[in-house]
């Protein structure tokens, strides 16, 4: 797998989990420190802003997944 292809994974699996905690994605940026603006831009643009190791513990912690679940590339 490619590293584009990865983020653009990555942040399809943070989507999934702010969703699953009932959480908008306002919510989750409250909740998990990192700024509004910041979480829609890497949601939205993976391939130019990717997630980094500290924002996925933030995310894991305010939404209950595990880090090792946000992190989880697809298996073909």
């Amino acid at each position: 797998m490619d590293i584009t292809r990865y983020a653009e994974q990555v942040a399809d699996n943070v989507a999934q989990a702010i969703e699953k905690a009932g959480l908008t994605k306002a919510g989750a940026a409250t909740r998990s420190g990192i700024p509004r603006t910041t979480l829609i831009r890497q949601l939205e643009h993976p391939d130019a802003y990717p997630f980094n190791v500290r924002q996925l513990a933030q995310l894991s912690i305010a939404t209950g997944a595990p880090v090792t679940k946000l992190m989880k590339p697809i298996r073909h």
